[in-house]
């Protein structure tokens, strides 16, 4: 089959962009058997070929409709045809609460992600027409500028998206970093159809793709009447790259700012209240956001309007709790700490992989076998009830403690038990201020 010349070789300036001429050996690519993925499978096949990258396909069976199976099976033949192999990885982990859309994504990436053990660059076919949905469901969303830019070509997935990666997919056999990328954001749907057709390939069409119960397809449905006032897909696409720049910008200068009027201690991120107070809003919300994401291991930004009101508040010395996080004034400083609520529950035990709270790593021999829990009133018991009247008590309940049983053994954050390794990830707050 002969490939379209011209959407080949944009394919290949792509991928050449994204990851320079010193290409990894392995690359895999994930591939629904919808019309974008579909043809991202033709031209990274021919790519890879080229260029000798051992590719691999999988498929995520999110086994929402009785002709998924059927969808993963064609995935998987026309994968062979092309010489590729080719895995399919079920979900069962929809309760059929909250949000889908946003929980069948976050199965995504935890399902490759366990997976793909040394892999570390997945494609996916997000496209043109994504894009300008993206950007119009967050315009109508009120998002400010990192909101508007979109969907990025590259994205570094951390852990803590996921929401503490699930023990049975999260990595236990993945090494380095999970980087996505998407080299079709400036094709457009209805030419990487029309390049299927001229191929003579198949592909199948998802009927929810129809259902306008979900806003990505309200804004589908919506943009012939965009275009009929001059706004087209290409044109919010190349708005949402203009702003990605100045996210960019943005975030450099929320780096050097933090560097001049923020601090870490035990988990915390701790201000100069009053050097905060003198710099932009638009920078102040910034690096609110990324200290609240950090301490909660939240991959995502609050809403804007919240976190505006908790700004305001903070700055004239109120307390709050917002997105897992305490927001605590105490003379001169505003602190950013766990709220003990959210974490109340979460238990991991030392020596098992993974992190507790999704950001803490605690090992040590005196430890084995133990419980991760959060201090908690029970702890700050154990340890003396003077912790009761002091100023940092609500800051110290969130903080890890090692039980055994019911028995309170070692708490590092109140100088209390056996040393023992702790380590926090990412390691800094300012990480989270950079778009990956």
């Amino acid at each position: 089959m002969t490939q379209t010349p011209c959407l080949k070789t944009g394919f290949a300036a792509t991928m050449m962009s994204m990851l320079g001429v010193d290409l990894p050996q392995k690359m895999a690519l994930a591939v629904s058997g919808g019309g974008d993925s579909m043809a991202l499978l033709y031209l990274a096949a021919d790519w890879a070929r080229l260029w000798q990258v051992d590719l691999s396909v999988v498929t995520i069976d999110h086994q929402l409709r009785r002709e998924s199976g059927a969808e993963a099976a064609l995935v998987k033949a026309v994968s062979q045809d092309l010489g590729l192999t080719h895995t399919t990885l079920l979900w069962q982990g929809w309760n059929g609460q909250g949000n889908l859309p946003d929980a069948a994504r976050r199965a995504r990436l935890d399902l490759i992600n366990g997976w793909r053990r040394e892999i570390q660059y997945v494609l996916m076919g997000h496209t043109l027409d994504d894009q300008a949905e993206t950007f119009l469901m967050r315009l109508r969303r009120g998002s400010g500028v990192d909101g508007l830019s979109g969907i990025a070509p590259v994205h570094l997935v951390t852990g803590s998206e996921n929401d503490n990666l699930s023990a049975s997919s999260s990595g236990l056999h993945a090494s380095g970093s999970l980087h996505v990328l998407r080299p079709l954001l400036a094709v457009s749907r209805a030419n990487l159809r029309a390049h299927l057709t001229k191929i003579g390939a198949s592909w199948v069409d998802d009927p929810s793709n129809q259902d306008d119960h979900y806003e990505r397809v309200r804004m589908r449905q919506f943009m012939p009447d965009l275009e009929a006032v001059g706004l087209y897909q290409k044109g919010l696409a190349d708005t949402a790259k203009r702003l990605r720049r100045a996210r960019t910008a943005l975030s450099r200068r929320a780096v050097a700012v933090a560097e001049q009027i923020a601090h870490q201690d035990d988990g915390d991120v701790v201000f100069d209240l009053e050097a905060l107070g003198e710099i932009e809003e638009e920078t102040q919300l910034r690096l609110l956001a990324a200290a609240l994401c950090w301490v909660s291991s939240n991959a995502y930004r609050p809403r804007l309007n919240v976190l505006e009101n908790a700004l305001q508040a903070a700055l004239v010395g109120k307390n709050g709790a917002l997105h897992g996080g305490l927001i605590r004034v105490h003379g001169t400083q505003l602190r950013i700490t766990r709220e003990y609520q959210a974490v109340r529950d979460t238990r991991h035990i030392v020596g098992n992989r993974g992190f507790w709270d999704g950001r803490w790593q605690i090992t040590g021999p005196k430890i084995d076998g133990t419980e991760i829990r959060p201090l908690g009133p029970e702890g700050v018991q154990q340890i003396g009830t003077a912790w009761q009247n002091r100023p940092n008590y609500a800051i110290i309940l969130s903080k890890p403690g090692i039980f055994r049983d019911n028995q309170l053994i070692a708490c590092q954050s109140a100088g209390f038990g056996p040393a023992y390794e702790q380590q926090i990830q990412p390691s800094s707050f300012t990480s989270l201020l950079i778009e990956h």
